[in-house]
């Protein structure tokens, strides 16, 4: 694994074998057990292991059940802030998969897949 520093004017770092470029050397420091396969992260829940922390604390809230992140249009609640934007373009995006038994739209075509089995029970 090498790393070397980027003339930029800035000071970066970057990762020769993924060819990423980081602007803080912190930020390369997290980066680095990619490479070496380390996870020094562990789940008391379930032994689950992560490379950083922020990953086993979002992690976490599976077991915990707790929904930290909430969209500010409608309040539903998520675990964690990916699931939050995905959601929160259904509020500003066209919603391109619309289900042919009933028009309700969808951004993301396996969220109509799933809704149409709602259908088949009803």
């Amino acid at each position: 694994m090498k790393h070397q520093c980027v003339p930029t004017g800035k000071r970066a770092s970057t990762c020769l074998e993924y060819s990423k470029v980081f602007t803080q050397l912190s930020s390369l420091h997290m980066h680095q057990p990619v490479h070496t396969g380390e996870r020094p992260f562990t789940c008391s829940g379930c032994g689950k292991e992560f490379t950083q922390s922020s990953a086993l604390v979002s992690h976490q809230h599976i077991h915990t059940g707790e929904r930290p992140f909430k969209c500010s249009k409608c309040g539903k609640r998520f675990r964690d802030s990916s699931g939050l934007q995905v959601h929160q373009r259904g509020h500003t995006v066209e919603k391109a998969f619309i289900c042919s038994e009933c028009g309700k739209g969808f951004i993301q075509s396996s969220s109509l897949l799933k809704y149409k089995k709602v259908h088949k029970w009803s």
